[in-house]
């Protein structure tokens, strides 16, 4: 839950510094922080499994693809046409994506309740998607950054899921420091470009402030807890904790960026929070 609600912050600050910052340039720096606080703390034990790394260089590099390049730019590109609450709400598609690949590449079923849970949850996602209007699904109108979202949310899954599967051993914040480290190398070329076509930006004590809180909280602290509850509690629970960035992602951009809270999205929450409680708790029953 912890992870989550850093996530959430993730959400909220990239909406607020979409005009300021250049999606990609965001999303190198913040990961660029983010090697700069853990390199010190795990290059030791980097060191040691240097060989282990070399071995498994194909999995390393399309796990850090997958979470640090790729989902983590399309969440700032979405930012640029998407409000923060509809990011956090799109990324409540997590669960299918994650059930989906689960039941492929790790044969493992969702239970009873988790798929009730994941349908009413995705009931929510719909009303929130269309505006509280079904004359915007007959007319198939999508906003373009919650497309782009949709698709971030598919690698989002799929290296989750992935993470069951390592075929290496080594401690998780050893393991975070070099997807880490491969994710920013993949990031830089495409940031130069960026920099190259659209120009830098003016770092301000507010805008160091956020690059930082996206660095250290939403990265370091928030990627630590998702893969170790991912090591304990498996990807289709884990996953389901998802369910609640919307509600701590439509607080926080309310307080910290006056977005307006519409009927819709409240609705749409209840629901997702309904099939995050039946998901996670109502085992016994069904």
């Amino acid at each position: 839950m912890l992870c989550v609600f850093l996530w959430a912050g993730n959400t909220v600050f990239a909406r607020a510094i979409h005009s300021t910052v250049p999606p990609i340039t965001t999303n190198f720096w913040r990961w660029a922080i983010a090697l700069l606080i853990l390199l010190p703390l795990s290059w030791q034990e980097i060191r040691k499994h240097l060989p282990a790394i070399r071995r498994e260089w194909f999995y390393l590099t399309t796990q850090a693809a997958l979470a640090i390049s790729v989902f983590n730019s399309l969440l700032y590109l979405a930012a640029q046409t998407t409000s923060s609450l509809n990011i956090a709400l799109v990324n409540s598609m997590g669960p299918l994506m994650t059930f989906l690949f689960s039941w492929w590449l790790l044969n493992s079923p969702p239970r009873l309740n988790q798929i009730v849970g994941l349908t009413i949850s995705f009931g929510g996602l719909a009303v929130v998607l269309f505006g509280g209007d079904p004359q915007r699904l007959l007319a198939l109108e999508f906003n373009r950054g919650d497309l782009w979202m949709s698709l971030g949310v598919v690698c989002w899954g799929l290296y989750s899921v992935r993470l069951k599967q390592a075929p290496l051993q080594m401690p998780p914040l050893t393991l975070l420091s070099v997807l880490v480290t491969i994710g920013t190398v993949l990031l830089l070329p495409f940031y130069l470009l960026e920099l190259s076509i659209v120009g830098g930006f003016v770092l301000t004590v507010e805008l160091f402030g956020i690059l930082f809180y996206l660095g250290l909280f939403a990265s370091v602290v928030a990627f630590y807890l998702w893969n170790r509850g991912i090591d304990l509690l498996g990807p289709n629970l884990t996953i389901l904790f998802q369910y609640l960035l919307p509600v701590f992602s439509g607080l926080q951009a309310w307080v910290f960026l006056g977005e307006p809270v519409r009927n819709y999205h409240v609705g749409g929450a209840l629901m997702i929070f309904a099939g995050f409680y039946v998901a996670l708790f109502v085992r016994k029953k069904l």
